[in-house]
């Protein structure tokens, strides 16, 4: 999706709904975490900048496995209403959030969702969409994802 839609003017147009974004994500967040702890507050604040001010490609906002149904012929995201044109490593680490806070939350699937957790990032290795069959029950309600 972040590729298919780069450097598309007409999915930026469609797709500019920076004051959402900032309601729904970077203010409650990015920016009541930076007033929470003052010490991380210059960190935060420049990543709420640079998420805020990057238009690149359509970003979901709330890419996690409960929003995403595996169909045949590809995935069907749900929630979008935080959908804007910004950052895409905005979704990775939304998904990546939603791991490490489910390993805490589910003891029984954690070492399987911090393994997800840790796994190395590259362009090529991204997570994918797949089989959900051979993972414990926990597993199977948290993550879909290969």
């Amino acid at each position: 999706m972040h590729a298919a839609t780069a450097g598309r003017e007409d999915i930026a147009a469609r797709f500019s709904h920076d004051e959402t974004f900032h309601a729904l994500r970077l203010e409650p967040y990015l920016e009541a975490t930076a007033r929470a702890h003052s010490s991380l507050s210059g960190a935060l604040m420049g990543q709420r900048r640079s998420v805020s001010d990057t238009k690149r490609a359509l970003v979901l906002g709330d890419f996690s496995p409960k929003n995403i149904l595996v169909r045949p012929r590809g995935p069907v995201f749900l929630n979008v209403e935080c959908a804007r044109y910004g950052a895409p490593c905005f979704d990775l680490a939304f998904y990546l959030d939603h791991l490490l806070l489910k390993s805490l939350h589910l003891r029984a699937a954690r070492a399987e969702l911090l393994a997800r957790w840790m796994r190395p990032r590259t362009p090529n290795s991204a997570p994918r969409l797949g089989s959900c069959a051979a993972r414990s029950r926990h597993a199977r309600r948290s993550c879909c994802l290969a």
